[in-house]
């Protein structure tokens, strides 16, 4: 429910329940991820940041969460770190596109 309040433009009541998500269930990735989500459209930086800390720590590594680092970042005026992992991010994707056949353009 969360999500779709995020989606439909309303991030005030999309947070309040991916808080309550995130209450009854803390190490959910599907809730994390649209936890994450929420703070960067709310430009809260630094709490996506320790929301992708967890993520990690529970072993999620992929191009998604680069990419959500690097957006992470550039609103905490990390803006060096943020193009480095931007960089890294496309550099996942097409190893990625690569790996399952497609051709990189």
């Amino acid at each position: 429910m969360g999500h779709l309040y995020l989606k439909s433009g309303q991030t005030r009541r999309g947070m309040v329940m991916l808080l309550i998500a995130n209450r009854m269930a803390p190490d959910h990735a599907g809730v994390l991820r649209a936890l994450c989500r929420g703070f960067l459209a709310s430009g809260n930086g630094a709490r996506a940041l320790n929301v992708i800390a967890r993520l990690e720590a529970n072993h999620e590594h992929d191009a998604t969460l680069i990419l959500l680092r690097s957006r992470a970042e550039w609103l905490t005026g990390e803006r060096a770190l943020a193009r480095r992992h931007f960089q890294r991010y496309l550099e996942q994707r097409r190893h990625d596109d690569t790996a399952c056949g497609e051709s990189a353009p």
